[in-house]
């Protein structure tokens, strides 16, 4: 019974609902499409290497892409624009240490500030980094919601700094965390169709390497389908440190006579309203 009460604990720490953007990914909420003329696996191995990436600045290309002083300060077309350097970037007047950032609406630099300083904030007022480049993602099923869900897979923890005396930014790893896999959709399938997602080691892996694992392990469902896309973006699963903390310390937990407590165990009973539903009543 214990078990099972600890186990619900578990499932309420992922949040496994629809407002989670680790399963129900959106490009929404300032959540910015990401682009590298490098590979997948030599950018996330360059960032990894603590390689600065500067943000592509359609200012500095105005004349390679014939674009006006009237055009270039449109918001209403700006995203036109994004998507005309999309071609001229990966065409040859890029550099390797920058990045094309797509975002759905206008307003980039805005976007940027906002998302750094919130990042900056859970940062310093709880300790917590909220701020990842996603790499790869994974569209799926949902046999319970009958509905196709698309998921990052990768997730690795960046600041956005300013370059001293400029507007732009630039990317870099924040070195004090680990690159994470997608825990919450790696527990959703694992629960739901008994997939056990690989693990990363970036001493060890890379990025085709992981993604080659990824595929074999959900090679029986034919319909799937994985992407080499990457975004940056705020993914506030804060819990989500509780919910590996409560799994690998399990045992304790269950002998611990606060957490016997609050599952509603008093000498050597369990008290529940129904011991059918076996929801257990919660003491004050």
């Amino acid at each position: 019974m214990d078990s099972l009460n600890l186990q619900r604990c578990l499932d309420e720490l992922l949040d496994l609902g629809k407002k989670n953007r680790l399963l129900y990914f959106s490009e929404t909420g300032g959540i910015i499409k990401t682009i590298s003329s490098l590979s997948a696996s030599d950018f996330l191995s360059s960032l990894l290497n603590n390689k600065r990436f500067s943000i592509f600045d359609l200012d500095r290309y105005q004349h390679a892409l014939n674009l006006t002083n009237e055009e270039l300060n449109s918001s209403n077309k700006r995203m036109e624009f994004y998507f005309k350097a999309k071609d001229k970037y990966l065409t040859g007047i890029h550099k390797n240490d920058e990045l094309l950032l797509l975002p759905k609406r206008a307003g980039l630099y805005s976007t940027l500030k906002r998302i750094a300083a919130t990042a900056g904030e859970s940062l310093e007022e709880r300790g917590i980094n909220i701020l990842f480049l996603t790499f790869g993602s994974l569209t799926w099923n949902d046999i319970d919601e009958k509905e196709d869900i698309t998921s990052p897979l990768l997730l690795v923890p960046v600041y956005l700094e300013k370059k001293q005396g400029s507007k732009d930014f630039e990317i870099i790893i924040n070195e004090s965390e680990d690159v994470q896999v997608n825990t919450t959709l790696a527990y959703k399938l694992k629960q739901t169709y008994s997939i056990t997602l690989p693990s990363f080691d970036p001493d060890n892996d890379d990025y085709t390497l992981y993604m080659r694992k990824v595929k074999e392990s959900i090679a029986s469902f034919t319909d799937w389908k994985l992407r080499d896309d990457s975004y940056i973006g705020l993914f506030a699963f804060s819990k989500i440190d509780m919910y590996h903390d409560l799994k690998s310390h399990e045992k304790e937990a269950l002998d611990n006579p606060v957490v016997k407590k609050l599952f509603g165990y008093s000498a050597g009973e369990y008290d529940f309203k129904d011991r059918n539903d076996e929801k257990p009543v919660l003491h004050n």
